[in-house]
């Protein structure tokens, strides 16, 4: 788990049961923008707000590849 001040744009994250993906896009208060995978509608999270960070993946070639990898180092 980690705040949302913590992610980088493009990186996926769980909130409440949806799916999340964080956008560049700030607000002068520190919210950031994220859009919900499922509906595609916008939200704005406080930088205090714990999500559960995740991966998203798609299929090439019938194997599951992840669209944004993480390094070696980015174990969490």
């Amino acid at each position: 788990m980690k705040y949302i001040e913590e992610l980088k744009p493009g990186e996926a994250f769980v909130f409440e049961n949806f799916m999340y993906i964080l956008t560049s896009d700030f607000k002068r208060s520190g919210d950031r923008l994220a859009i919900n995978v499922q509906t595609g509608f916008p939200k704005w999270f406080a930088l205090s707000v714990i999500v559960n960070k995740t991966d998203l993946y798609m299929l090439v070639d019938s194997n599951f590849t992840p669209i944004k990898p993480r390094s070696k180092d980015d174990l969490d």
